[in-house]
């Protein structure tokens, strides 16, 4: 990641946090078309399609990382509050705030 084109990785950082925000998604309230964004870094959409993946491969982007998701993202995905508490799933949210507390210190 030491050399390259600032245009380039800046591009691709944006365009692979987008693809994982769901920004190319109409129906997702905050969209932008790809061709806008390869357009507003002077790139084309293979370039930066490219480079998206080489940065999410290597930093392990996926939908399923909340460090690199909106908060608006992990809200809506019940996924990301559910745990195990004595065998059986819970909302994380629904508990006590103890459960929470011990459940945020384990990861």
């Amino acid at each position: 990641m030491l050399g390259g084109r600032a245009a380039t990785w800046s591009g691709g950082v944006v365009w692979a946090l987008g693809q994982v925000n769901f920004l190319f998604d109409r129906s997702a309230g905050l969209y932008v078309a790809p061709d806008d964004l390869a357009g507003a870094f002077g790139l084309s959409k293979p370039t930066l399609g490219q480079k998206a993946k080489q940065i999410r491969d290597t930093l392990k982007i996926s939908w399923g990382t909340p460090e690199f998701l909106r908060a608006e993202m992990i809200d809506a995905n019940p996924m990301f509050w559910s745990i195990e508490v004595n065998g059986l799933p819970y909302d994380a949210r629904a508990l006590p705030t103890e459960i929470q507390v011990e459940a945020y210190r384990q990861g």
